[in-house]
């Protein structure tokens, strides 16, 4: 600063001017700018982090809850498969057990006819018993 009042005062006394003055106030001038511009540029800087910091919780927590509904969705299903599964495994049992007791039955009722003698008839008609003898 002391340097800069000695090149002011010989300037004034040698040319009637103080161009080091001038010099040196615009040159702070300039300096004040460019920091002024920096710390513009930091503040929309941390304000462009803040939002997408925010931005990022709000996607990670809308991620959060789709895989817990995606996850009760697969929960959902699976039970539903298994109580298909198991109501299919059941129904084809009872059919087989069903079928297995009409065959029974006819088998019975064949062994019965065939024990007296009379055997149905194939074409649609009266029951044909043999002939004695």
């Amino acid at each position: 600063m002391q340097d800069l009042l000695g090149k002011t005062v010989e300037e004034l006394r040698a040319h009637g001017g103080f161009d080091a003055l001038v010099s040196q106030v615009r040159e702070e001038q300039a300096a004040q700018e460019r920091l002024s511009h920096i710390v513009q540029k930091e503040k929309e800087t941390a304000a462009s982090v803040a939002k997408l910091n925010e931005d990022l919780a709000r996607e990670q927590e809308e991620h959060t809850q789709e895989m817990a509904e995606k996850q009760a969705t697969i929960r959902r299903l699976k039970e539903e498969l298994h109580r298909i599964k198991l109501k299919t495994s059941v129904d084809g049992r009872c059919a087989r057990l069903e079928a297995t007791a009409k065959t029974n039955s006819k088998q019975r009722v064949y062994k019965q006819v065939s024990a007296l003698g009379a055997f149905p008839n194939t074409h649609g008609g009266d029951r044909h018993v043999p002939a004695p003898g």
